[in-house]
């Protein structure tokens, strides 16, 4: 039987939980470690491993401004840590770590929903 991939239900971050666009299209990058190869003179390579943090990205949330949502992603931005993070897929798989958030964080108001980037330590429950 084949799998279908899975867009997120909601996600949490820091304690707070946001519902997810169904139209947003997460990337979702779990590996470890980056290779790459250098020649060595006889003929041979080696491999050099670069140690990596995992990443999400794409993944689009309902904001309520209301209800003080722009202010609370705001905060996160400027912290200085990594906070806990949670995304629950529509299958029910779930990741969860400890995470930042990178890249712009801008707010559609069209559309009410904010696209978010997060990298950190992220592992598949």
């Amino acid at each position: 039987m084949a799998k279908a991939g899975s867009a997120f239900e909601s996600i949490t971050l820091n304690g707070r939980n946001f519902t997810c666009d169904s139209e947003s299209e997460p990337e979702v990058d779990l590996t470890t470690y980056s290779n790459e190869t250098a020649a060595n003179t006889d003929g041979t390579f080696r491999i050099k491993k670069t140690r990596k943090v995992q990443s999400i990205s794409g993944v689009e949330i309902a904001i309520d401004p209301g209800l003080g949502d722009l202010s609370f992603i705001n905060d996160l931005q400027n912290k200085l840590e990594p906070f806990s993070f949670m995304a629950t897929r529509v299958d029910g798989g779930v990741y969860s770590g400890e995470v930042t958030l990178v890249d712009d964080v801008k707010y559609k108001e069209k559309d009410g929903t904010m696209e978010l980037s997060i990298e950190g330590r992220i592992e598949m429950l």
